[in-house]
């Protein structure tokens, strides 16, 4: 009887052992291999167990199991939820991008993996292409972060004026961004953002002119590549530039377009074959 009562106990003990382990497999790392061979997120076979990533899911697209330059597209046609976010790695040579496209809020939801959520870094590049008027990459938690080291990229390419950066729904704060000097920031819509600190900013926009309108904190260089920016539009605002300023031939980077007192301050130098103006008064 004794042995029977033994028996049982230990069954219940490593019942609840196989529960507690069962519990913890669901959060894994799910890295791109491109066995699809289309590009897309949504099809399973482009990740490593030819599963889809799925929420509590810590999402890795390095070379560790594909070599070379890829990109990764994510449209909004699949809403995708996963606990972190890694594009390019330490030491990377290669370019490796995820686009995220459509018109739908929320495409990819980043939630819980705390200071690197969301992390770009060596030559991984997030091209946000949205047609959203919120955000098409959502940070959930007020410790969920969306940093960028080395030099990884975020390209804004929204198609709605109004698209977001990644960032929360609501009760989004500086704390929420951590962002290298030597990362870059490149708008190609003029669309900015009071709440990071830059690292390289760079201003890629052509068409009409746009003044940030707004104060800016640049700890690496703001490189004008193409049309006309501005620091102010009305109201007094600052740039303060620690590195370098660069304006590409043809470009301009002024301090106001006449209805306002802008101050820049450069730690660096002015080059390039641009112009570099006051105001348009």
């Amino acid at each position: 009887m004794r042995s029977l009562k033994r028996l049982c106990v230990l069954m219940m003990l490593c019942g609840l052992l196989f529960v507690g382990t069962q519990g913890t497999l669901h959060a894994a790392t799910k890295t791109w291999d491109g066995g699809g061979g289309d590009g897309l997120w949504t099809t399973a076979a482009n990740w490593n167990n030819d599963t889809l990533p799925v929420s509590g899911d810590d999402v890795t697209l390095d070379n560790s199991a594909v070599s070379g330059n890829y990109t990764v597209t994510l449209d909004y046609s699949s809403a995708q939820t996963v606990r972190s976010v890694q594009i390019g790695y330490s030491g990377n040579s290669n370019t490796i991008t995820l686009v995220v496209g459509g018109s739908t809020t929320s495409v990819l939801t980043v939630s819980g993996g705390g200071a690197t959520a969301l992390h770009i870094t060596d030559d991984g590049v997030l091209i946000n292409q949205s047609g959203s008027g919120a955000q098409s990459v959502r940070l959930v938690n007020a410790t969920d972060v969306f940093k960028m080291s080395g030099v990884g990229t975020y390209i804004h390419a929204v198609s709605n004026g109004s698209g977001k950066i990644p960032q929360r729904s609501s009760g989004t704060t500086s704390a929420n961004y951590d962002f290298a000097a030597s990362s870059i920031f490149e708008i190609q819509t003029p669309t900015f953002f009071t709440l990071p600190t830059y690292g390289t900013l760079k201003y890629n926009v052509s068409g009409n002119a746009a003044s940030a309108g707004t104060d800016l904190t640049i700890t690496g260089d703001l490189i004008v590549a193409q049309g006309t920016f501005g620091v102010c539009a009305g109201s007094p605002n600052t740039f303060n530039i620690s590195g370098n300023v660069f304006i590409a031939n043809g470009a301009t980077f002024r301090g106001s377009n006449g209805l306002g007192v802008a101050t820049i301050n450069i730690a660096g130098d002015v080059t390039g074959s641009g112009t570099f103006q006051g105001s348009t008064s």
